[in-house]
């Protein structure tokens, strides 16, 4: 009945700063993971028992604006999640009237929903991808989105300004 002595459990939840990705869902998704008993008796919250890679699955699944998430333990009663967030490059749309788009990073990976945006804010791509049932998934194969963003990088030297790419 070591596991229950208040020193060796999990008391505090941080997160590292964030400016998409709301830290209070976060830290709610990890208390979730260590409320409660094992069998009625051994806390979820022991620091030895911290389940840190079904907390991590968790966080990669529920939060697609989240590109990495490392889940640490710090000393005995504190469990750190940092997460670097995605960054929207190009907006991804189903067609060309714009008004389903989504932020892709620069490969090609499709995370979020985007709000309208008049204008050439951001560069659009049209064309197929795959998705799972969250919206997230893939504007192209990663060797295709590397030449495409290259390709753009390249425009750019050269004094042009990509507005959109059809596949």
């Amino acid at each position: 009945f070591l596991l229950r002595i208040d020193k060796i459990r999990i008391h505090n939840i941080t997160v590292s700063e964030t400016k998409v990705i709301d830290p209070v869902l976060v830290r709610e998704h990890v208390q979730s993971h260590i409320s409660g008993m094992y069998a009625w008796v051994i806390p979820k919250n022991s620091v030895f028992l911290l389940p840190l890679v079904s907390i991590h699955k968790d966080i990669e699944h529920n939060f697609p604006y989240a590109k990495t998430v490392v889940v640490r333990r710090v000393g005995l009663q504190t469990i750190a999640v940092d997460i670097t967030e995605r960054k929207g490059v190009y907006l991804w749309c189903v067609d060309q009237t714009n008004s389903d788009c989504s932020f892709t990073d620069y490969d090609g990976y499709i995370f979020s929903k985007a709000p309208y945006f008049s204008g050439d804010v951001y560069v659009r791509l049209y064309g197929e991808r795959t998705t799972d049932i969250n919206g997230t998934g893939n504007f192209q194969n990663a060797v295709s989105m590397k030449n495409i963003t290259t390709l753009f990088g390249l425009l750019s030297t050269r004094g042009f300004t990509p507005v959109s790419f059809q596949q």
